[in-house]
């Protein structure tokens, strides 16, 4: 599918190329012929307004002006070859600077001709290509027509420049389609490459999700199945199926719910409500619903409180305290974000202690740390877990779905941050989230 839909922009980008490159091209091809053949009309009705009252002359005394004439013609040609043609009212030759192409560029006057007429012609016996122009004369005391003037300049290096021009034009767009060709399966492929990311990502999702899904079902079903055989027997009897049953619905809601914000989350759908919210209150919040279970555990619950903030031998946090850990964000996401955090490390630490930390870093930044003595991950395991349904190899004995740790890493980033993690085997595990401060706080 994806190969079909890259042709399909490929040849989208190289006709876009073909279409801009052939308006480009021959509009500077067109401009560049109208303009050179331009020039050259202009000089020669400069040239044909210098013969013009000499030609009236010879007309009108044929025998004292054509020596004139032809002096005249003689000392411009020095300066510009040309070809000159001079005819009368019944198309008679009357003077001419070449008698053996006069026959190829005289004409029979035209007697509706009342204005410059201009021509381009083909002599392909002298290979020739001449710009023509043919001029009607008038009687200055009668203001009948009485012959016409007819001037021819070469147009062999004009025609040749352009066809220069034209032959590169064309290479160059042959070089430019095989360029937009390459350039263009390759930029295709740049630009599908998110997209088959999130196809592929999408596709590994749904497959996890169904696996995740059968277990519990299968659990709920074989259960219900065992209850469903002994119709006749009491709830109380059944208890422990229904038990199960029960713990496994439970584990499916959280499932659930993990879904459905990983789906819109993936759809940009807006889940983050922005406010001032005092980060350590609710670290401590999670903190104090926690650390029971972590001590039940036997394990030792720290979440010291900076020294600069202790005022008097209380249990509370000082009134500085709320604008000294200030950032911009969910209440519900970052009470959710530590939750899971600090949730994994009691579950994956069997002893030892697990100690919560908050602290200031250069450029108004906060960072909360969450260090324990659990097992550990290690470092190949590291650049997966916060990919969706990773479970590691000593973690799969554990209760879990795998996307706590994806669910905080989209959490972090909605909220500009960033999270690391540093462990090592049988030592434990240090999550590290860095936040940056709200502005409220760089006040105190």
């Amino acid at each position: 599918m994806f190969a079909r839909v890259r042709l399909t922009l490929t040849a989208v980008l190289v006709a876009i190329f073909v279409v801009l490159y052939a308006a480009t091209t021959t509009s500077v091809y067109t401009l560049m012929r109208s303009e050179t053949i331009h020039e050259l009309d202009a000089e020669m009705l400069v040239r044909a307004d210098f013969f013009t009252s000499l030609s009236v002359q010879t007309l009108m005394n044929p025998n004292a002006g054509t020596p004139n004439l032809l002096r005249k013609i003689e000392q411009q040609q020095i300066q510009q070859p040309f070809y000159f043609t001079l005819q009368d009212t019944g198309g008679q030759l009357v003077v001419t600077n070449d008698l053996q192409l006069a026959q190829y560029i005289h004409e029979v006057p035209l007697s509706q001709l009342t204005r410059p007429k201009w021509e381009t012609l083909n002599i392909k016996k002298f290979n020739l290509h001449l710009r023509v122009v043919n001029l009607p004369l008038y009687n200055p005391y009668t203001l009948h027509k009485i012959g016409e003037l007819q001037l021819a300049e070469r147009m062999n290096g004009v025609l040749s420049a352009l066809w220069r021009l034209q032959k590169i034009l064309i290479e160059v767009g042959l070089i430019g389609l095989l360029g937009a060709v390459v350039a263009g399966f390759f930029v295709s492929g740049l630009a599908l490459r998110p997209i088959l990311r999130s196809w592929q990502r999408q596709q590994q999702f749904v497959a996890d999700a169904s696996h995740e899904l059968r277990t519990p079902m299968a659990v709920i079903q074989s259960n219900l199945d065992l209850v469903m055989g002994h119709p006749k027997q009491t709830v109380e009897q059944n208890f422990e199926w229904l038990n199960n049953v029960k713990a496994e619905v439970r584990r499916l809601s959280r499932l659930i719910a993990d879904l459905l914000t990983l789906a819109r989350a993936d759809s940009n759908e807006q889940l983050i409500q922005r406010k001032a919210v005092n980060w350590l209150a609710l670290n401590q919040q999670v903190f104090e619903s926690l650390a029971p279970f972590g001590e039940a555990k036997g394990l030792k619950m720290h979440f010291p409180i900076p020294e600069h903030l202790l005022s008097m031998q209380t249990h509370s946090w000082p009134k500085t305290a709320e604008w000294e850990f200030t950032v911009l964000g969910d209440v519900d996401r970052l009470y959710q974000l530590t939750f899971i955090l600090l949730d994994n490390a009691i579950k994956y630490t069997q002893t030892g202690e697990i100690v919560v930390a908050l602290r200031h870093i250069k450029g108004h930044q906060i960072v909360l740390e969450i260090t324990d003595t659990g097992m550990g991950i290690s470092p190949q395991q590291q650049q997966h877990i916060f990919d969706r349904f990773f479970r590691g190899e000593r973690a799969r004995t554990t209760e879990g779905t795998g996307l706590g740790l994806a669910i905080a890493k989209w959490i972090v980033q909605s909220h500009r941050g960033k999270i690391e993690v540093e462990s090592s085997i049988g030592k434990g595990t240090r999550f590290r989230v860095i936040l940056p401060g709200h502005q409220n706080s760089l006040s105190t």
